[in-house]
């Protein structure tokens, strides 16, 4: 593909048929019932589409902005599955309360959700580049030469900042760990799975 002489280029990328990649998590089940579940296959999407991004960005330089947008989209889409369940099941539970009683609400699934209202209502998000790779459905495991992109701490003024933060702030220091030591694509395949034990819960 050309680009106009004015756009910077990149790199000459390969890009999947994203349309045709099996579902690894959330995959179809013609037992549900809850509409949602289209909205938390999303959420495995967007995880799909930033382990690519990590797989053939072997360089930051020049699209911090690009991987911290891909990371953005896959908060927002895991909140926005969260809300559309809770509106389809308000008859029956308040989502939060709900919530509070489910094994899968970990420190993760909440850590992420905090990060999505910190997104959403504080600043913009933040990334840090590690010299280690992590691994992909996409190319197994991979070495130093991929980008370990990693989620910033959250700073106590910040973190105060929050009106609903989903982490209490005796865990903050905690998921502040968390987000020092494991990638971004790490977080996001356990929220999917988190996502999934949510939703199979809310089926029966």
């Amino acid at each position: 593909m050309n680009l106009p002489s004015n756009v910077a280029r990149y790199d000459s990328v390969p890009l999947p048929m994203f349309d045709l990649l099996e579902a690894r998590y959330i995959r179809p089940d013609a037992s549900r019932t809850l509409r949602a579940w289209a909205k938390a296959e999303e959420v495995e999407r967007r995880l799909d589409a930033f382990e690519w991004l990590c797989h053939v960005a072997r360089r930051p330089m020049g699209i911090e902005s690009f991987v911290l947008d891909f990371s953005t989209a896959f908060l927002m889409s895991l909140e926005s599955a969260l809300q559309v369940l809770g509106e389809e099941k308000a008859t029956q539970f308040k989502l939060e309360d709900w919530l509070k009683s489910q094994p899968a609400n970990d420190m993760t699934l909440r850590g992420l959700r905090t990060l999505r209202h910190l997104e959403a209502h504080v600043r913009a998000g933040q990334l840090i580049q590690r010299p280690t790779g992590g691994h992909s459905r996409f190319a197994g495991v991979e070495g130093g030469s991929t980008v370990g992109w990693r989620w910033a701490p959250i700073g106590l003024t910040d973190f105060r900042a929050l009106r609903t933060p989903r982490i209490e702030k005796a865990e903050l220091a905690q998921w502040n760990q968390i987000l020092e030591t494991r990638l971004i694509m790490d977080l996001m395949r356990d929220g999917v799975t988190q996502v999934l034990a949510i939703f199979t819960a809310a089926e029966s």
